[in-house]
């Protein structure tokens, strides 16, 4: 079955993206996890996790190539991070 926009705009199921497009993600992200009914033990490692995710994406950041390499190596307010400013628009 094809479905036309119009279609899968009418459904119950599409409303919940309708509301939440373009929310105030902070005031979402805490009304989505004040739903949870996580132990604290389980809280305390997600953020854990989200704390080793973290280090380990900054660590390879500085190790990497291409434009995270570039960005890493010039501060924007130089001469050069302007030019990749440029670069990047």
């Amino acid at each position: 079955m094809q479905y036309t926009r119009l279609d899968i705009t009418e459904t119950e199921a599409y409303q919940p993206l309708l509301d939440a497009y373009r929310v105030d993600e902070a005031s979402h992200v805490k009304r989505l996890c004040s739903q949870l009914q996580w132990s604290q033990a389980t809280l305390d490692e997600v953020q854990q996790r989200a704390r080793d995710l973290v280090t380990t994406v900054r660590a390879n950041r500085r190790n990497g190539s291409g434009v995270d390499a570039l960005m890493q190596e010039y501060q924007l307010s130089s001469d050069e991070g302007v030019v990749l400013m440029c670069l990047a628009e």
